[in-house]
């Protein structure tokens, strides 16, 4: 009995690092400036003009957001090994300073999709309904 709960244990923990190395193989993809293509809140979808007041970053796992000469900043957490990839992000300011928005995500090398919400429960599509907020955003070419 004892073999099989130390088989079980290595598997855990092989599977734990595993998750870890692709996690960070995924961070490295995010790195870079974005644009905001599309926000939604609650249903309602931002105009594109004041999309394009935000300047957002992924520098390591933070995410930046720039806007009206404010920056604020992000932690976050992915999983890209669960189906649909799994995100959690932990504003470090204002009324929201510290509690998670759990949602999803889906890259494809030049756009970002993300759909969160801060009730703690976790989407399970790309809806902006009540309490739930879709973000689209495109990666900005690198600047030589």
């Amino acid at each position: 009995m004892l073999r099989w709960t130390l088989v079980a244990l290595s598997l855990v923990g092989i599977t734990s690092v595993a998750r870890t190395e692709s996690a960070e193989k995924e961070f490295e993809k995010l790195q870079g400036a974005w644009s905001v293509e599309v926000m939604e809140e609650n249903g309602m979808k931002e105009p594109d003009e004041e999309n394009k007041k935000f300047q957002v970053a992924i520098k390591g796992t933070q995410l930046l957001v720039k806007f009206d000469g404010k920056e604020e900043s992000m932690s976050m957490k992915i999983d890209p090994e669960k189906s649909p990839k799994t995100i959690d992000l932990t504003p470090n300011f204002g009324a929201d300073k510290g509690k998670t928005f759990s949602g999803i995500y889906e890259f494809d090398g030049d756009r970002l999709r993300i759909c969160a919400s801060p009730k703690g429960e976790r989407p399970t599509k790309f809806v902006s309904e009540k309490g739930i907020m879709v973000l689209v955003l495109k990666k900005k070419p690198v600047e030589p």
